[in-house]
């Protein structure tokens, strides 16, 4: 208010001049002077005023009827013929309306830009948020459990998905050597990383193989935690162990026609063309058993298989004797 007030003094007596100078004689004659008239016009609050007289120009100083300018403020002009004094009353509740409706504008446009600021940085945080999540991967973990690993990650911040390569013809024995408490709590720290960053991000993605494309572990994200389950390395000679031991001997388990019968299995893997190829070995007396009975043994066995190679794997088998005679084939459909 002190400052609105100050132009409106200002303003008063610029303009009392003007009568000043036209009462003159009253306080020691007149002063001849030269102005200027040129269409001056005077535009208060946007509108533009009629003045009559005409303002004019003296010394650089726009001069202009006292009424004038005050009734356009609001106020209220009295003269006083005795006294030779000009007062000028009334409120300023008018001035105040406009300027407190300006200042509510302001505070308006105020958080509107605000408010469009913080959507451009969210916007623009969604959009490199895979990007950011690859450098601080590659900045704190390209090489871990002195393993090199690669990142390649997709998505925003709503839904972030992570592949990690790691190979296991250069680190299978590091990888399959490290306890899998330590690769949790190596992947809880991943995900420390991108629920403090993107805190409503749904998180998800797999550790694989970047020699055989085989999956070593998946994760995703539940709440604030992190569910990860780990996959058997597709190994044929893990696979063989596992074939060998399993369903090797007491097959008597399926039906009591194998007796005492033992299979020998020998198992190879072409990775290139997916392909499980698998040999099993029985003794003569594989004749007599139940074909009926077979069929859940080697369904065990494909099953089995699975466990190690994807579904994206061809299964090639075959039953031989000792000889190397084929008995019977099979494939991931089971017995044919």
């Amino acid at each position: 208010m002190k400052k609105k007030s100050s132009i409106l003094v200002a303003a008063i007596i610029i303009s009392a001049l003007f009568v000043t100078t036209a009462f003159a004689a009253g306080t020691g004659g007149y002063k001849k002077i030269t102005a200027w008239f040129g269409n001056i016009k005077i535009i208060a609050n946007g509108k533009t005023l009629k003045s009559n007289p005409q303002p004019l120009l003296y010394n650089n100083t726009t001069y202009v009827p006292i009424r004038l300018i005050s009734e356009s403020l609001g106020q209220s002009v009295g003269w006083n013929q005795k006294d030779k004094v000009v007062t000028i009353s009334g409120s300023t509740a008018g001035s105040d309306a406009i300027i407190a409706t300006l200042q509510t504008d302001n505070a308006k446009k105020a958080a509107r830009i605000a408010e469009l600021e913080a959507q451009l940085k969210e916007n623009e945080n969604k959009k490199n948020a895979s990007s950011d999540l690859e450098d601080y991967l590659e900045d704190k973990y390209s090489t871990w459990k002195r393993m090199d690993f690669d990142y390649n990650a997709r998505g925003d911040a709503g839904d972030l998905k992570l592949t990690i390569k790691v190979d296991l013809s250069e680190d299978g024995s590091r990888w399959n050597n490290t306890d899998k408490d330590d690769i949790e709590d190596w992947l809880d720290d991943i995900y420390d990383y991108v629920h403090k960053e993107y805190k409503n991000a749904d998180f998800s993605g797999e550790i694989v193989d970047s020699d055989s494309r085989d999956k070593l572990a998946e994760f995703e994200s539940s709440g604030s935690r992190l569910k990860i389950s780990f996959n058997k390395r597709a190994n044929a000679d893990d696979l063989e162990k596992e074939l060998n031991k399993k369903y090797g001997s007491d097959l008597v388990w399926y039906d009591d026609s194998f007796g005492s019968m033992t299979a020998k299995f020998r198992v190879s893997a072409n990775k290139n063309r997916e392909r499980v190829n698998i040999t099993v070995t029985v003794p003569d007396k594989y004749k007599n058993v139940n074909k009926s009975s077979v069929k859940p043994w080697i369904r065990d066995v494909v099953d089995a298989t699975y466990d190690y190679f994807n579904k994206d794997y061809d299964i090639i088998g075959e039953i031989i004797n000792n000889s190397g005679d084929t008995l019977d084939t099979f494939d991931e459909g089971g017995l044919d």
